[in-house]
């Protein structure tokens, strides 16, 4: 989980930073955090998985945080409960996608079942979310 974490920020961030202004957070970041957004299964089916992604990207945060953070930025990881469920996928990608447009969120990890990631990754896709 740290490993993806990492890889995410370091793709993510510059990725960020490259897009048009017209889609870019608007918010001064100097000194906001950088987020990335965990949508896992911490009900349903898949809830023993889930709890497992929670634990990890908690303690990738704390790992990332206590060497420094990302370019100076303090890592925060917010995770939101899919249910293993299309609609409550569809309502963790919606807050994502919302925050995206005020704050610094670089990415989402998740989410953790199969069928609910192919029932909203045109939903990031299309608001840039990696």
């Amino acid at each position: 989980m740290f490993a993806l974490a990492t890889t995410l920020l370091v793709a993510g961030a510059p990725a960020c930073e490259q897009k048009e202004p017209e889609k870019r957070p608007t918010a001064d970041f100097s000194s906001q955090p950088v987020v990335i957004g965990v949508s896992a299964a911490l009900d349903g089916s898949l809830a023993d998985f889930g709890k497992g992604i929670r634990k990890g990207a908690l303690v990738a945060e704390s790992l990332i945080n206590s060497n420094g953070g990302v370019r100076g930025h303090r890592v925060e990881v917010r995770i939101g409960n899919d249910m293993t469920a299309n609609d409550q996928a569809q309502a963790v990608a919606d807050s994502f996608i919302k925050a995206y447009g005020t704050e610094y969120v670089v990415g989402v990890v998740g989410p953790t079942g199969s069928p609910q990631a192919e029932f909203i990754h045109r939903a990031y896709a299309e608001a840039g979310l990696i």
